[in-house]
C-alpha cells in the first residue's frame, strides 16, 4: 500500500508540474499579446483584421518560447548536461527580461517572473526524483546481497552441525578419525553447496567459496559439467580468487 501511495503522489506531482509549465506562461503571453494588439491597432488606425492576428501570434510565439526554454532546461538538468542547461537558462532569462521590461509596472511583469520560477522548481523536482530512484535501487541491491549472505551462513551452520554429527558417529563406530572426517567434509560440502549447473545461477557466496577452494575440492563440488565448461569455470574462479573474492 505504501508503494502504491508513493507512486500515486509521484504521478500527481508530475502532472501538476507539466500543467504548471503550460498554464503559467498563458498569463504573461496574454498581457504581451494584448499590448502588441493595442499598439498595432493604434498604429494602423483601428485595422482589427491586422491587429488581432498579430497580437495572437505574438502571444503564441512568446508562450512557445517560454515553454521550450523551461522544458529544455529541465531535461538537460535531469540528464546532468549542465552546459546545455545553462544555455537554456540564459534563453529563459532573456524571455523573462523582455516581458518584464515591456510590461514594467503592470501585473504582467510579475507573471513573467513567476514563469521561470515554475520551470526551475519542476527541474529540481525531477532531480530529486532521480536521486531517490538511485538510492532505492542501491538499497534493494544491498538487501538482496544481505539475504544471500544470511542464506549462505545458514547453510554453513547446517553443514557444521551435520559434520559434527558424522564425526561423533565415526568415533562411536570406531572408524578411522581422519578418513571419516575427510569423507564427511566431502559429502557434506557437496550436498550443502547445492551448486547449480548454470554459472548465472551461482550466488555470490557460492562463487566465493568455490574460488577459495582447491581444484580438487572444486571438482568434487561441481555438478556434472562438460570438460570445456569445467575449464571455463576454473578460469573464472581463478580470476575471482586472484582478486581476493572481489568481482
Amino acid at each position: 500500500m505504501e508503494i502504491v501511495k508513493k507512486d500515486t503522489l509521484k504521478d500527481t506531482y508530475s502532472t501538476i508540474g507539466w500543467l504548471a509549465m503550460i498554464a503559467v506562461p498563458v498569463a504573461p503571453a496574454f498581457f504581451f499579446g494584448w499590448n502588441v494588439f493595442a499598439e498595432v491597432r493604434a498604429e494602423t488606425e483601428g485595422l482589427l483584421w491586422l491587429a488581432i492576428p498579430v497580437g495572437v501570434f505574438s502571444a503564441f510565439g512568446l508562450e512557445v518560447t517560454g515553454i521550450l526554454a523551461g522544458h529544455l532546461l529541465m531535461e538537460f538538468w535531469k540528464r546532468r548536461s549542465y552546459d546545455r542547461a545553462a544555455l537554456s537558462g540564459v534563453i529563459l532569462l532573456i524571455y523573462t527580461a523582455i516581458g518584464v521590461v515591456h510590461l514594467w509596472g503592470s501585473v504582467g511583469s510579475t507573471m513573467f517572473i513567476i514563469a521561470p520560477l515554475v520551470y526551475l522548481l519542476v527541474a529540481l523536482r525531477h532531480t530529486l526524483t532521480n536521486e531517490t530512484a538511485v538510492e532505492e535501487n542501491q538499497g534493494g541491491y544491498q538487501r538482496q546481497a544481505a539475504a544471500e549472505d544470511r542464506e549462505h551462513q545458514r547453510r554453513l551452520d547446517v553443514e557444521k552441525m551435520r559434520l559434527q554429527h558424522e564425526e561423533r558417529l565415526a568415533r562411536i563406530n570406531g572408524k578411522n578419525g581422519a578418513m571419516a572426517e575427510g569423507k564427511a567434509r566431502h559429502d557434506v560440502r557437496h550436498d550443502a553447496a547445492n551448486v547449480p549447473g548454470d554459472w548465472r545461477q551461482l550466488s555470490r557466496a557460492q562463487r566465493r567459496d568455490l574460488a577459495h577452494a582447491t581444484r580438487e575440492e572444486r571438482d568434487a563440488m561441481f555438478p556434472e559439467l562438460a570438460s570445456r565448461t569445467r575449464r571455463e569455470w576454473h578460469k573464472r574462479l581463478d580470476e575471482i580468487a586472484a582478486q581476493n573474492g572481489q568481482y
